[in-house]
Formats: C-alpha cells, sequence, structure tokens
C-alpha cells in the first residue's frame, strides 16, 4: 500500500494514487508525499501525468523526432476549437477528463479482483475474504502484524479499511455499488472522502498516535531519508521550520491539529488540473500570449509528456502503435 499533485505552494501538489498491491486499497501515504513534497523538478513524474505511468518509461526511451510526432497528434485532441491553439480551458478539460478516466479504470481493475461473482453490490466480508483471506473474516490472527515496518497489527489495518469503507457506502446498507466502490478505491478523488483521507494520512506520520503532529513530527516526515550531514539537509530544515511556524501551525500552539493538518493535505482553493495548468502555462507559454501554440507545446516535449495532460504517456504509448 502506497499513499498525487505537483507543487503550487511548493511543498503542497500533484494528485496521484499509486497502488502496489491490486488485493489492497489504497493507502493515503504515497498520495500524501505527492501532495506534500510535489515533482515539478522531475521531468519524469510530469511525464506520468500527461501520458501515465508505464508509458512514461517508454516514453523516455523514445527518440525525441518520434515523441514530439506522437505529442503533436495529442494536441489535436487537446485544441477542441481548432484554432490551432491550447487555451488554458481546453487543457483544464482534457486534464480533467484523463484524471476521470483513469480513476475509473482503476477502480474499475479492483472491482473485479474483489468481486469474483460479478454481483451488484460487495459487503465487506466479500472484501475481507478476497483481499485478506477468510481467517480475517472470522476474526482469526487480528493480533498479528501486517505492516511489520510500522508495527500494525492485521485489527488496526481493517479497522483503517472500514472507516474508508463505510464512508464510501453512501446509502449505508454496508455494501458497496461500483459508484461506491470508487471512492473507497480512489478517495482522493471525491470530496465526501476528504475527512477520511485526512485522518488516514494522519495516521501515516503521526509517530506517537496521539493525534496531532509535532515539529520534530513533522521534520522527521518531509525530511525523511536526507542526510543530517548535508548542506541541503540544514538548508531544508531551516525552510522547513519557516513553513511549520508560519504558514501550518495556524494557532500557534507548537503543533498541527487535524484541521491544521487537513489544510496541509488539502490546501483551500486548491484545483489540481488548474495547478497543472498553471505550471504547463508558465514553462511553455514563452511569447505570453496565455494560449500554446503546437510549437510551444511540441518544443517542451519533456515537460507536457510529464503531466496529466498525457496521462502519463498512455495516449503517447497507442499513438505509437499506430506509426
Amino acid at each position: 500500500m502506497r499513499l498525487f499533485i505537483f507543487a503550487a505552494i511548493l511543498t503542497l501538489c500533484l494528485l496521484q494514487g499509486v497502488w502496489t498491491n491490486p488485493s489492497h486499497p489504497r493507502d493515503e501515504t504515497q498520495f500524501l508525499e505527492d501532495r506534500l513534497n510535489g515533482h515539478e523538478a522531475d521531468p519524469h513524474s510530469h511525464h506520468e501525468q500527461f501520458i501515465g505511468e508505464e508509458e512514461a518509461d517508454m516514453y523516455d526511451q523514445l527518440p525525441p523526432n518520434i515523441a514530439k510526432s506522437l505529442l503533436s497528434r495529442v494536441v489535436d485532441k487537446i485544441d477542441s476549437d481548432k484554432d490551432g491553439f491550447v487555451s488554458r480551458n481546453e487543457l483544464t478539460r482534457w486534464i480533467e477528463l484523463l484524471s476521470n478516466k483513469k480513476v475509473h479504470e482503476d477502480a474499475d481493475f479492483r472491482w473485479h479482483h474483489y468481486n469474483l461473482n460479478n454481483e451488484e453490490k460487495i459487503s465487506w466480508g466479500d472484501y475481507i475474504d478476497n483481499s485478506w483471506g477468510s481467517d480475517a473474516r472470522e476474526g482469526i490472527g487480528l493480533d498479528e502484524i501486517s505492516d511489520p515496518e510500522r508495527g500494525w497489527t492485521l485489527e488496526f489495518v481493517l479497522e483503517r479499511e472500514r472507516m474508508r469503507w463505510d464512508a464510501a457506502d453512501i446509502d449505508k446498507d454496508g455494501h458497496l455499488i461500483f459508484e461506491e466502490f470508487k471512492s473507497f478505491s480512489e478517495p482522493h478523488a471525491y470530496p465526501h472522502m476528504k475527512d477520511v483521507v485526512i485522518s488516514d494520512s494522519m495516521i501515516e506520520i503521526d509517530s506517537n498516535n496521539d493525534n496531532v503532529l509535532t515539529r520534530e513530527e513533522y521534520f522527521a516526515y518531509v525530511l525523511r531519508g536526507k542526510d543530517q550531514r548535508s548542506p541541503e539537509y540544514i538548508s531544508l530544515k531551516e525552510r522547513y521550520n519557516d513553513d511549520f511556524t508560519n504558514n501550518r501551525d495556524l494557532n500557534k500552539d507548537g503543533i498541527l491539529d487535524l484541521d491544521e493538518f487537513g489544510y496541509w493535505v488539502f490546501p483551500e482553493g486548491f484545483h489540481r488540473p488548474t495547478s497543472e495548468v498553471n505550471f504547463l502555462f508558465q514553462k511553455a507559454d514563452f511569447n505570453l500570449d496565455d494560449r500554446l501554440s503546437r510549437k510551444e507545446i511540441v518544443d517542451n516535449h519533456d515537460v507536457f509528456v510529464g503531466s496529466s495532460a498525457t496521462d502519463y504517456g498512455e495516449i503517447l504509448k497507442h499513438k505509437k502503435d499506430e506509426l
């Protein structure tokens, strides 16, 4: 399980979920990492946004002339009014279309994984059977460690999943139809799942489980993997310390409560496609006419194929097959 948004506020950005095991629901850790750390400096990350994750690997290996030819064909699809330019609205609608398509396809894949009998709806018990096994459904082995890295028992993991399940169960009948399952599968994409995503994300980085985030826990998360002796670590720690004090700790009590943490995960007024479009225009609109020509897009192919405008490479993959 792993917990997607590039940095509009430098630390909060690009929203994209990653599942590492189709038998387990999406953990919000990767989602949180993508939001809080951003990927604006990584061309490959933007390739994933525009055309798809696996296809980004394919794109990165293409000769530049082939990559540009494929991208030019995508421009024709984005330019809905056929005036030869891509407007902000056209690019926003395109990214929204691809994002919704990805959410649907990912959820559909998992739906068929859990719904082995192709029923109209699935129960919590069926989900447990098909993801954790019948013993878990019968309450056997709940005290066993399910996540050795964090020391979480199977019971604790199932409690988290049940919290997400109940939030997705709109009609409260204990079962999920496909539309409800989509929000269970991809909670970050649904407003009514916001509280669950925030709570689940807090659990990921709240090391002492007191439901608040201290400055030290904040540092431990945002600076994890950094060499504490490096100049980069010292510089980043100073920046994150200022960020915690001035932008995160709204009531100035030295900690982030769940509400403050929620503003960090879901910044007010943030709209992922709009932020992605702003980034792409900043990188490619060289003549500052607030529209993108085919040449501006193709000349910046490394940026565009690394964004959600090509579904991280998925579109270019199909275009490549047509050559």
